[in-house]
């Protein structure tokens, strides 16, 4: 069923969810940090202040938000790679075929897209032994033929 895996996709990052929590947490912390920052500076000026007034605060509380929110992104789009990766590999493992027509991966494997979510896979390190043939408009797969005993003599 992993035929098409790599070892990236197969194993599990143990720092994973410990990363994912604590930037959720920092991310969340700096962000309404930053808003309550805002809301004092807006209420202490006592008058509807110009527009540029803020924006430049406001971009750094966006700006800080984000940084401390990248490596959640960064584990949630590892997941779901590998996540994609599981389903199209277990999808192309049982199909004994060499090559498939990239118009009928969709079709064989059930999942809509398929043909671009394979290239970024591929690219990405997630998938094995597949080849995008942009030629032949055509999917190859690394399939072992199977051995047929020799007759003793």
């Amino acid at each position: 069923m992993d035929r098409y895996l790599t070892a990236k996709a197969r194993k599990g990052r143990l720092w994973d969810i410990p990363v994912g929590v604590l930037s959720g947490v920092m991310g969340s912390i700096v962000g309404c940090v930053g808003v309550e920052i805002l809301w004092q500076a807006w209420q202490e000026l006592r008058f509807i202040p110009p527009i540029k007034a803020l924006w430049a605060p406001m971009l750094s509380v966006l700006f800080w938000t984000c940084l401390a929110l990248l490596p959640l992104i960064r584990v949630v789009r590892w997941r779901w790679r590998r996540k994609q990766a599981k389903k199209l590999s277990a999808a192309l493992s049982g199909r004994t075929e060499d090559a498939i027509p990239l118009a009928d991966i969709d079709r064989v494997t059930g999942i809509r897209n398929s043909a671009s979510k394979l290239k970024k896979l591929i690219r990405h390190g997630f998938l094995q032994k597949l080849a995008i043939d942009e030629d032949a408009f055509c999917i190859r797969l690394d399939n072992p033929k199977p051995e047929t005993p020799e007759s003793a003599a």
